[in-house]
């Protein structure tokens, strides 16, 4: 199975961050369009966690922590009302490299069912055989599925 890469940036801000800079973030995450950026987590009012989902294809993944900051920052000038007020303290870079695994038909023949040929050991995942992508919705359906094989 191939595998797809995923870029987690943490900012840090001085100071609290103000409530107009993120003022509709209910779900305490925003989805960006249009952006290298994805998401954007508020961890708390002086924590910023920004996620680049396929950073493979992007072409990040061999990128420098520094470079790959430039485009979060430029990201969030374009998008976040009033992030140029905000004075960052620090950041970090995590590259994920093998975060997650890239679906084909082929890839289909190489994700194991939740039962396992022992009797009390059961697998769950997003990655084993649910008829899902490898999604969250997928780790709860993997999840259900054993509850289910053993409640029965």
């Amino acid at each position: 199975m191939k595998a797809s890469g995923i870029i987690s940036v943490h900012i840090f801000l001085k100071e609290d961050m103000p409530d107009e800079m993120i003022p509709d973030n209910s779900l305490g995450m925003t989805g960006l369009i249009g952006t290298t950026v994805q998401w954007v987590f508020i961890r708390n009012r002086r924590h910023l966690s920004l996620v680049i989902s396929g950073a493979d294809g992007a072409g990040l993944n061999e990128e420098s922590p520094e470079r790959i900051f430039e485009i979060c920052k430029k990201d969030l000038l374009d998008t976040i009302r009033n992030y140029d007020k905000a004075e960052i303290s620090g950041y970090k870079v995590i590259k994920e490299k093998r975060a997650t695994y890239i679906p084909d038909r082929e890839s289909e023949n190489y994700r194991p069912p939740q039962k396992t040929k022992y009797e009390n050991l059961f697998i769950a995942g997003d990655w084993t055989d649910t008829g899902l992508p490898a999604t969250i919705e997928s780790a709860v359906k993997s999840s259900k599925i054993i509850s289910n094989i053993i409640l029965n």
